[in-house]
């Protein structure tokens, strides 16, 4: 079967020209045996996007949700396509408008990183609990992401540091926390600091963020 045949055919299988995934329209605009291709015995289809709702979304998800459809035809021609999506598409995280002030808000609620540290008691071998606190502002959301998950941090501008409610110097305790964390699972940020982001996402329907196997991480960026 040759190439063009087998793009008309999915085109034909899609029932039009645009697939909507969960608000989100993919077209099918060239297919090629590119070097995919040819290591899997199988074609490129070449993605364009459009987002007229504004859709937040996680291009792993959407090509995700692409592969569902290209298995079915697949199952139906015995032809295996790849996702493949232009380089007008805006790769990895999007986030509207909307959620990023939702999260933006959370960040902003809080108004210091509380802390407990272990230490030894001078001259002595005994050791006491102490808690630090960094006091300061959120200045923004930044953001990164790998195939199988993403980072959506708060750029915090420390202002003020305590140890026991005592004022001390910002850089040291913010190296304690740096040590801290060291000793803590990855995930430690977001879900003692920042679990109302993985609630707003979830609860509140985002299904081209969240996913089973997305790994997804809100932690702190000092600026």
């Amino acid at each position: 079967m040759n190439i063009e045949k087998i793009f008309k055919l999915f085109k034909h299988f899609i029932g039009g020209y645009t697939i909507d995934v969960e608000g989100l329209k993919l077209t099918p605009t060239t297919i090629e045996e590119g070097e995919i291709g040819r290591q899997q015995n199988g074609y490129l289809v070449n993605f364009e996007l459009s987002n007229p709702n504004d859709i937040s979304y996680f291009t792993p998800i959407v090509k995700d949700e692409l592969t569902i459809i290209t298995d079915e035809f697949k199952e139906y021609t015995n032809q295996r396509l790849y996702i493949g999506l232009y380089n007008n598409v805006k790769r990895g995280l999007y986030l509207n408008e909307e959620l990023k002030s939702k999260i933006q808000k959370v960040f902003d609620d809080l108004p210091y990183i509380s802390f407990m540290m272990s230490m030894h008691v001078a001259t002595s071998r005994y050791v006491v609990p102490v808690e630090y606190k960094i006091y300061g502002v959120s200045e923004g959301i930044t953001y990164n992401w790998e195939e199988d998950n993403y980072w959506i941090r708060n750029n915090f501008k420390p202002l003020k540091a305590t140890r026991d409610g005592e004022f001390v110097d910002i850089g040291e305790v913010i190296n304690q926390y740096m040590n801290f964390l060291a000793n803590k699972e990855i995930y430690w940020e977001t879900d003692n600091l920042y679990s109302k982001i993985d609630s707003i996402i979830v609860t509140q329907k985002y299904p081209l963020l969240s996913q089973d196997y997305v790994a997804t991480y809100y932690d702190t960026r000092f600026i």
